[in-house]
């Protein structure tokens, strides 16, 4: 009996903390791409917070109505447009949404998304039913939403993989610089997980991932995003359209629902599409965080010889590459970019990986530096230089170093000479003194 009473509270305190939203609906997918666009930019919360939305709209027949519940603006998508004949009919829309007025129950306060094009006498229909919130709508957006687009964020910290737009002299040959001069492949948009996500969680909390969408043109361009996860559930993506102004980034939010047991792993693949598609891997790590304070580590090999090429008529026939392999085995690596961004992954790169990561890298003798930085999740850093032409001695150096072992020789045997000698003296002295 005592357990029957408990229930009962924890139902009536379930239901007064549940909110409700009562909206009609034409059934069209503009209208709910449109009621989707308002509440990721005017309402974000209601996507994440718990509610019970209510469907109201015209029965196939015309004669009743149709109610469907849901928890959130995304767990219904029409399956098809019953009244698509009646709705073109010249105030077809008006018409039905009179119709489907005068058949609901008018104690609650209702929302509707439509097109105001499509109505004859809309300031009219606003009028006569002052208990409908109407949000107009134009090929599936929101037209009352459009002054809260989130506005693009500051670049306030460096981004991990600059690129130079400065214009730059001509290399001469008899320069040794670090870059070789060679054109990286401009994209007009790049992206980069932000340093305030969090990879790791408990199964059953909502976690927070930032997505840094950085459009590199100059001019706006408009973004669709996607997002998947092989073991959770993706509950939201805020947004999932934006115009980001030229050269200006812009953070998009995805709420996680970490799912699986605690030791797995999950995948989470964010996906932006404009006028070609880019997208990164990340992944998620289930269970308890662990502190990490040791950087990663990164082994090189190295392949070539820059000996003789040394002068500006011979450094340009000369070619040097490394193989470099990257570890982090503790909270996983974070970024791998070079001082020149040249680097060519033997794989796709991973967010989060705590598994060997390859890197290749080439150039003439002419540009004989590189650079590499690795960056593990806690923000802990290595940077490797790698210099072509100290990986050999030159006649000067060995030339010391075969002294400095000349020298450690003689000296060892002077020692050796000098205790056998003392030995020597001390046992006569003990004769003589017998």
């Amino acid at each position: 009996m005592y357990l029957t009473w408990c229930y009962v509270l924890y139902s009536l305190i379930s239901l007064s903390l549940t909110n409700e939203l009562n909206i009609l609906t034409d059934w069209q997918k503009n209208s709910f791409l449109c009621m989707r666009n308002y509440f990721e930019f005017s309402q974000p919360m209601i996507i994440h917070q718990k509610y019970n939305i209510t469907f109201y709209g015209l029965e196939e027949s015309g004669y009743g109505v149709r109610q469907i519940v849901v928890r959130s603006v995304y767990d219904f998508v029409p399956e098809r447009s019953s009244f698509i004949d009646m709705l073109e009919q010249d105030g077809g829309y008006e018409n039905y949404y009179r119709k489907l007025v005068r058949k609901v129950d008018f104690h609650n306060q209702f929302m509707m998304f439509a097109e105001r094009q499509k109505f004859k006498n809309w300031d009219y229909f606003v009028k006569e039913n002052k208990n409908i919130k109407i949000f107009w709508c134009k090929n599936g957006l929101c037209e009352d939403c459009r002054s809260n687009n989130p506005i693009a964020l500051a670049i306030i910290n460096e981004i991990s993989q600059p690129k130079n737009t400065e214009v730059q002299p001509k290399i001469q040959a008899s320069e040794k610089m670090w870059s070789d001069g060679q054109i990286e492949d401009f994209k007009d948009f790049s992206i980069e997980l932000a340093s305030n996500s969090l990879l790791i969680g408990r199964p059953g909390d909502v976690a927070k991932l930032y997505f840094r969408v950085i459009n590199r043109l100059w001019q706006p361009l408009e973004f669709f995003f996607e997002c998947y996860a092989q073991i959770g559930i993706i509950r939201a993506i805020l947004p999932t359209r934006i115009i980001i102004p030229p050269n200006s980034p812009s953070d998009i939010e995805v709420f996680l629902e970490v799912g699986g047991s605690e030791g797995s792993i999950d995948q989470i693949t964010f996906i932006v599409n404009q006028q070609y598609q880019e997208f990164i891997r990340v992944n998620f790590y289930i269970g308890q965080m662990v502190g990490d304070t040791s950087r990663p580590t990164i082994d090189y090999t190295f392949n070539g010889d820059c000996r003789y090429a040394d002068t500006p008529h011979t450094c340009g026939s000369e070619k040097w590459s490394i193989e470099a392999v990257i570890r982090d085995e503790n909270s996983g690596l974070a970024n791998i970019y070079s001082i020149p961004n040249h680097l060519r992954f033997q794989n796709d790169f991973i967010i989060g990986t705590r598994e060997a990561v390859i890197v290749y890298y080439s150039s003439t003798c002419c540009f004989p530096k590189v650079e590499i930085i690795a960056t593990d999740l806690r923000g802990n850093i290595k940077k490797k230089t790698i210099d072509a032409e100290k990986q050999y001695l030159n006649l000067a150096e060995i030339a010391a170093i075969i002294l400095a072992i000349f020298v450690l020789f003689f000296t060892i045997i002077i020692l050796i000479w000098a205790v056998l000698r003392c030995r020597k003296r001390r046992k006569s002295q003990n004769f003589i003194s017998n």
